[in-house]
């Protein structure tokens, strides 16, 4: 009950917003209302009318009594909780020991810890919005050390209805290796993750890493190796949160920092700093995850330099990358060699491209806009590349949007990259020139399958059914020959040109 009348009176008391002057209490002095509405309303009048004949004071010391009342039941509260949030702490500890505890105290230290924090913190919060709010200086209104993480942890695992894979967790947040067993109750997790949202997800693991207080336990080394080897927490870490993000004006203060125009949506320029940038996250995750992988990444030289991330993951301090090459303007004439003017740049790309071939990567990363040269002239990538790895095909396109639709560009990028020596090359010549010479119907995936060719990935059989619809449009409106030797001359593997 005491927490019950605790909640109401927190919630009354933060719906005057700091002023005490339109709070009335009940004529037991507990309970607080706001005189604005339903039971305020008639208290106010009680009061009004009482006064005509015994004066103001009795509302005072009525509202004075209750609100004492409530300071105390917080302080005491608070106390208990504290004494559970230390329960919890240690049972949590005992679990990542793998010592047997029973789920009921778990349980029950949980419940408590909960309705706890569902009565206090939108006060909480409110005090930290409205410092006038009028209460006993001496009370502590703060949640016992400890709680919000805990709070996240089993909010995250009401959503899932799935305890979280503590031990699995552990290790993989101080850079351990999994035991067999972990490795499975961390698959086992990740199925059960389909209503999670990247908030949640991303503050549950926080508490857990806060809570563990461990020097070795890293956040960002846990969420980017869940990102880097779990397709779901993949997709969960590269969400938007509409909370979180944020954008900023010319003018704008960012801590010591002086927004000087944007450059995009998420990258801004800053007053009197040319050589970096700053750069908001779509999530509170995502660029502490970046800026770890770019600092165990052997390759790291060809990303842009990190030196900074918020600690709350609201931005990002950066290189200043310069010139993009989305927005080249090639000299070659599309019909001849590579221009000399070209080569340089041409050059960079496709060894970036070789790279790529080599690497792990989201296919969803392969833009050109996100390619830019450093001060010294160094091709390099405004993000860190997180993800599954990319088809041949898709770095095909990748080359022909880099060229910007230039043949002479594209065939050179194809050329040096080594993406016309891949052996997947011989299972699209072939299937083109089966699709341009048959109007019978072609089974994309036994051709593929064959043992001369053995194309297994989806998305190489994907790419092939699309470039056999191509071929068979373009015949309609030109002859054999001519497509031939279209599609000879570009060097292209699936048709694209």
């Amino acid at each position: 009950m005491t927490i019950a009348l605790l909640r109401d009176n927190l919630h009354e008391i933060g719906s005057a917003e700091g002023k005490n002057s339109d709070l009335v209490a009940n004529f037991c002095g507990t309970r607080v209302y706001y005189k604005g509405s339903g039971w305020g309303r008639l208290w106010k009048w009680f009061y009004r009318i009482a006064s005509i004949f015994i004066g103001t004071q009795l509302e005072q010391d009525k509202l004075d009594a209750a609100i004492t009342k409530t300071c105390k039941i917080f302080e005491k509260e608070q106390q208990l909780i504290a004494a559970e949030q230390k329960k919890f702490n240690a049972l949590l500890a005992d679990i990542l020991k793998n010592i047997d505890v029973p789920r009921s105290e778990l349980y029950d230290a949980s419940v408590k810890i909960v309705r706890w924090h569902d009565a206090v913190d939108p006060f909480i919060k409110k005090c930290r919005d409205y410092s006038a709010i009028k209460l006993k200086k001496e009370v502590d209104w703060r949640h016992p050390d400890g709680c919000e993480d805990a709070v996240s942890i089993l909010n995250l695992e009401r959503i899932t209805g799935e305890q979280l894979p503590y031990g699995a967790l552990t290790r993989l947040a101080i850079g351990a290796n999994l035991y067999s067993e972990e490795k499975k109750a961390l698959a086992k997790w990740t199925k059960k993750l389909n209503k999670a949202d990247v908030g949640s997800f991303h503050q549950a693991l926080r508490g857990l890493v806060n809570i563990l207080s461990d020097p070795k336990a890293d956040l960002n080394r846990l969420l980017y190796t869940l990102a880097k080897d779990h397709a779901k927490c993949r997709s969960i870490l590269l969400q938007e949160d509409p909370a979180h993000m944020q954008s900023f004006l010319p003018g704008d203060r960012v801590d010591k920092y002086t927004i000087e125009k944007a450059l995009s949506k998420h990258v801004y320029t800053l007053v009197n700093e040319p050589d970096i940038i700053l750069r908001t996250g779509i999530n509170a995750a995502i660029l502490g995850i970046q800026m770890h992988a770019w600092k165990t990444d052997a390759e790291c030289d060809r990303t842009a330099d990190w030196y900074e991330v918020d600690r709350d993951g609201r931005y990002a301090i950066q290189e200043r990358l310069h010139r993009c090459i989305a927005d080249i303007n090639w000299k070659s004439d599309g019909i001849s060699n590579i221009h000399k003017d070209d080569r340089n740049s041409a050059f960079a790309i496709a060894g970036r491209i070789a790279w790529l071939r080599k690497q792990a990567l989201s296919a969803s990363c392969l833009d050109p806009k996100k390619l830019m040269f450093s001060k010294r002239g160094m091709l390099k990538s405004t993000i860190v590349i997180v993800g599954s790895p990319a088809s041949i095909a898709e770095l095909e396109r990748f080359a022909w949007e880099c060229a910007n639709k230039n043949l002479s560009v594209f065939r050179y990028l194809i050329t040096a990259s080594g993406i016309r020596q891949d052996p997947s090359c011989r299972f699209f010549d072939a299937l083109f020139e089966r699709a341009l010479t048959s109007d019978e119907e072609i089974d994309v995936d036994e051709f593929g399958s064959r043992t001369i060719y053995g194309v297994k990935p989806a998305s190489l059989i994907d790419a092939g059914k699309k470039m056999v619809e191509k071929v068979r449009r373009r015949k309609k409106k030109r002859s054999h020959e001519l497509i031939r030797q279209a599609h000879k001359k570009s060097l292209a593997m699936t048709f694209i040109v």
